[in-house]
């Protein structure tokens, strides 16, 4: 390890066209230069294995590291669980960048954000209240619905009420302790719920509970 921002993303076989097209976006921007790829295998074949080892990726196969159900674990989303734990899958970088199989790198302004951000506060993130976000009627059941259930009614509301964090890029700082809060929320709501897909709620409720502090990026960081 030479550089100290690490972006990481990962998938299952079926979404590893998806993969592929985010890596090669990155890769078009020259970001790859900058900065090491790492790659959750969460059920890739060995030719696509192969395929990211070529590339010069950094695999892991991650482990269910919180109290999950048995009946609860599902391969392709133990990447929800694996990213409160990207430091010790992928240690020694100063900044650990999180980027969804299916983003897409359009220009480089994002990555030197991020970086920044995370630097400066611990955790450099974007909301959802740009242009294309809309919130019905569905969203905010269940949206509301499991903070309140799992914060109580005051708390509850208080995080849901917030523009909701996109946490399909995220970075965090090596001694952030944001990693920390979002791992003890996260582990709460998989008791409270039983549902493994409310790593985003736990993010939220971390960072608005906790008051840590986040650099704030303009939604063309990371737009819908």
């Amino acid at each position: 390890m030479t550089r100290k921002t690490i972006i990481i993303t990962g998938c299952d076989a079926k979404y590893f066209s998806y993969m592929e097209a985010t890596l090669k976006s990155l890769a078009a921007l020259h970001i790859d230069h900058r900065a090491d790829i790492g790659i959750l295998d969460l059920g890739l074949t060995p030719e696509q294995l192969q395929t990211l080892q070529t590339m010069g990726c950094i695999i892991r196969q991650p482990e269910w590291t919180l109290p999950v159900p048995v009946e609860l674990r599902i391969k392709h989303e133990l990447g929800l669980v694996a990213r409160t734990a990207l430091r010790d899958y992928f240690p020694g970088y100063r900044v650990y960048l999180w980027f969804d199989a299916d983003a897409w790198a359009q220009t480089p302004v994002f990555f030197d954000a991020f970086v920044a951000g995370a630097e400066a506060k611990g955790a450099a993130i974007v909301r959802e209240d740009g242009a294309g976000y809309r919130r019905n009627y569905i969203y905010n059941r269940w949206w509301y619905g499991h903070m309140i259930t799992s914060y109580g009614l005051i708390d509850g509301i208080k995080v849901a009420f917030k523009p909701a964090i996109n946490i399909g890029i995220l970075a965090l700082s090596d001694t952030a302790p944001h990693w920390e809060a979002w791992r003890r929320d996260y582990e709460k709501m998989i008791v409270i719920r039983q549902k493994t897909n409310l790593d985003q709620h736990a993010f939220n409720a971390a960072l608005e509970l906790d008051h840590l502090p986040h650099a704030h990026l303009s939604a063309r960081c990371n737009w819908i």
